[in-house]
């Protein structure tokens, strides 16, 4: 889907108002300091893993609601649509220990294992 620049801005503008409770900042925050915990990892995720990963919520409420053509609507960032974008946001940014060099499924895996053992906010 190709947008135009006025429905791009007015999402950039709708993403900016788009609301992330204090708990689910705090659920990012735990997935990415879980993967940089995780021993099938040499490099540990920057702080602008964080980062990205809200505005990359922020993005996805704005665009995947109901709604992205109506300004009025209030967008949340919910815990089950970061566990959507978790993987795509840092699975490029996941360095390989030595040891797993060639692990195919070394992405799926250390994602998984972070939704799998964070505590999901109500």
């Amino acid at each position: 889907r190709i947008f135009s620049s006025s429905l791009l801005q007015r999402l950039q503008e709708r993403a900016g108002r788009a609301y992330i409770d204090p708990s689910v900042l705090r659920y990012i925050r735990d997935l990415v300091h879980h993967v940089r915990g995780n021993h099938q990892v040499a490099r540990a995720l920057s702080p602008k893993a964080t980062s990205m990963l809200e505005i990359a919520a922020r993005f996805s409420s704005s665009c995947c609601s109901e709604s992205a053509q109506d300004s009025s609507d209030d967008d949340f960032c919910t815990p089950a649509l970061i566990a959507g974008i978790f993987g795509p946001v840092i699975a490029h940014r996941l360095v390989p220990a030595k040891s797993l060099v060639g692990d195919l499924n070394l992405q799926e895996s250390v994602v998984g294992n972070a939704l799998e053992e964070v505590a999901t906010p109500l």
